[in-house]
């Protein structure tokens, strides 16, 4: 079994939690004006969605060794479909929120779209953490189809 692309194993995703925890604490919680914690919930229902397309197309994941072939696989699930338009639908939200919500300089709410962005992206790892350490046992213990050559 080919060894799944590298946006799938664990250490990338806690690589990319840290990342965008700091940067999502950064427009949060710094850089004024603060963007409204709610948004955090978006990111939530994507993670779901994320992780029940896992559940779907768990060998297709676990044979993706490349992004493409992750989008195909997701684009292979009623929810992985799902995932893929929520997250283009939530980046139209995001933006119409800052413009909403934050009437300040465009660059308050570009800040503030960011903010949104980087929350959403962070809750979706952690929401997803656990089924990137499953497909790594998956891939682990499949039997390796090529025979050795030496």
């Amino acid at each position: 079994m080919a060894k799944p692309h590298s946006s799938l194993s664990p250490t990338t995703n806690i690589l990319l939690t840290f990342a965008w925890a700091a940067v999502a604490a950064l427009f949060l919680f710094v850089i004024e004006p603060h963007s409204p914690i709610i948004l955090a919930v978006i990111g939530a229902v994507g993670g779901v969605m994320q992780h029940l397309s896992f559940k779907e197309a768990t060998k297709g994941f676990s044979a993706a060794s490349s992004l493409m072939e992750v989008r195909r696989a997701f684009k292979a699930t009623q929810w992985g479909s799902r995932y893929i338009r929520f997250l283009y639908f939530s980046k139209f939200v995001l933006i119409a929120l800052s413009f909403l919500h934050i009437r300040q300089p465009l660059l308050s709410v570009i800040f503030g779209y960011l903010a949104g962005y980087f929350t959403l992206m962070f809750v979706r790892e952690i929401v997803t953490l656990r089924d990137t350490f499953f497909l790594q046992r998956l891939s682990a213990n499949a039997p390796n189809s090529e025979p050795n050559v030496d």
